[in-house]
């Protein structure tokens, strides 16, 4: 069976008495070394004075951060300020600072995202080929029946998700294969959870805190299994990168989809149209074409942050901003993506779900027609990094879900049951994630 990632896992997964004592102890360590060792407090502004207080347990930073760093951003607005998280004090910094400081060398700061993916080395091309396997893995794993059908969203895609990445990171032969969509699917669970509860932890007392936690032990017992451990583990940590983004995006838009169902009609026209001017085969390169679907991926994502923040990076050197700001050597600092991403002064309604809006912005004027895409970057669009650190893989993964969105398209109807909205995402620390509970109908389309 595939795992569903729910952050209750966070707390109930960990029930030994060794993890509380550690968390106890390293939250007053953390709060007396803390209040003597600031560098930042004399000329960047600290957001919540009681941030200090029994930080790690703090209900509003563990559960509410889409908020407290909205806050923060409209009250400090085009200035810098700090903010307490899981991983301790860190600078938020808004989109005037990020031209100067993207290009950046890596002995000035560093990104936090390891590029490790290596994308055109370690995967096969995504090419047409693929999308007849899209077709082949929907139609075997979704109900074919004419009745609208419930359907677990993200159980589904994960599943999906992990056999397409199979098909081309590990061959026809073993993608679906189930103890292997079993292990990708668990492994990339395993590794964020981990992630996530290791940040609850001071960085002094993860070695030790690391061998408490259930699903560090899990990846451990995974890699020793066999003696491919190189090829295995670089598979899997492709996978989790790749697994844990694509999956997490896809639902977020087949709940829109769900949600707004008046726009799969749109959709569906406009990928019948560019495939009838090029005939039956739909190349990788028609789905540049595809103005509307690319919009309303890149709302979806606008709306639905994967991340709360953005273009992260530890200070290695001290670094001084345009404007005279200081930045000393040692903290971490972030871009507010979410905040900024329903700033109303950059994007009017900024609340509101417009799957067109930036196709609109595309259409607008001969000198958009390339920007606005989910693939681009700017200081307001930062959900795949900036700079020399952006996300290599970025064009893959929407190759992909486009790929993916398509077919479904093609073959089902898509809504929420009578009287539902969309299901909220859920939020923990930084993390804004779709339910993996939530269900949608589908039903098998009559052509």
């Amino acid at each position: 069976m595939l795992s569903q990632i729910t952050f209750q896992d966070i707390y109930l997964s960990s029930s030994a008495s060794i993890v509380s004592t550690l968390l106890i102890f390293s939250v007053l360590v953390w709060v007396i070394f803390s209040c003597l060792r600031s560098k930042l407090g004399s000329y960047i502004p600290l957001y919540d004075d009681d941030a200090h207080a029994l930080l790690s347990f703090n209900r509003r930073r563990m559960f509410d951060s889409v908020n407290l760093l909205r806050e923060g951003y409209h009250k400090f607005y085009d200035k810098p300020f700090r903010v307490w998280t899981s991983q301790g004090e860190q600078v938020s910094l808004p989109p005037k600072y990020i031209d100067g400081l993207k290009m950046l060398p890596d002995h000035t700061f560093s990104s936090q995202l390891r590029d490790f993916m290596l994308v055109a080395y370690t995967m096969a091309p995504v090419g047409p080929e693929i999308l007849d396997h899209v077709d082949a893995v929907i139609s075997s794993d979704l109900n074919r029946n004419l009745d609208w059908t419930p359907v677990t969203a993200y159980g589904t895609v994960l599943r999906l998700i992990c056999m397409i990445l199979g098909r081309m990171s590990v061959g026809p032969s073993l993608n679906r294969n189930e103890e292997w969509i079993d292990i990708s699917s668990e492994w990339t669970r395993n590794v964020f959870l981990s992630a996530v509860k290791l940040k609850m932890l001071p960085a002094f007392l993860r070695p030790i805190g690391s061998s408490f936690i259930p699903e560090i032990r899990k990846c451990r017992h995974q890699n020793d299994k066999k003696n491919y451990t190189f090829f295995g583990i670089g598979q899997l940590a492709i996978g989790a990168l790749s697994i844990h983004t694509v999956s997490h995006l896809t639902t977020n838009v087949i709940l829109n989809l769900a949600a707004y169902p008046e726009y799969a009609p749109r959709l569906r026209d406009e990928y019948e149209t560019v495939k009838a001017e090029h005939g039956e085969e739909f190349k990788l390169e028609d789905m540049a074409k595809l103005k509307k679907m690319d919009s309303f991926l890149n709302e979806t994502l606008r709306c639905n942050n994967l991340t709360l923040v953005s273009f992260q990076r530890k200070v290695l050197r001290t670094i001084i901003l345009h404007d005279g700001t200081t930045l000393p050597v040692g903290p971490l600092i972030f871009a507010p993506g979410n905040a900024i991403s329903t700033d109303n002064a950059i994007f009017p309604n900024g609340d509101t779900f417009d799957g067109l809006h930036f196709y609109k912005l595309r259409e607008a004027s001969s000198e958009a027609k390339n920007k606005h895409q989910l693939t681009s970057i700017s200081n307001t669009q930062l959900h795949f990094g900036a700079g020399r650190h952006a996300c290599p893989g970025r064009w893959y993964a929407s190759a992909e879900i486009k790929l993916i969105i398509v077919s479904l398209l093609s073959k089902y109807d898509i809504k929420l049951r009578d009287g539902e909205t969309r299901p909220e995402s859920i939020k923990f620390q930084h993390r804004n994630v779709p339910d993996p509970k939530a269900q949608v109908l589908f039903r098998k389309r009559g052509l």
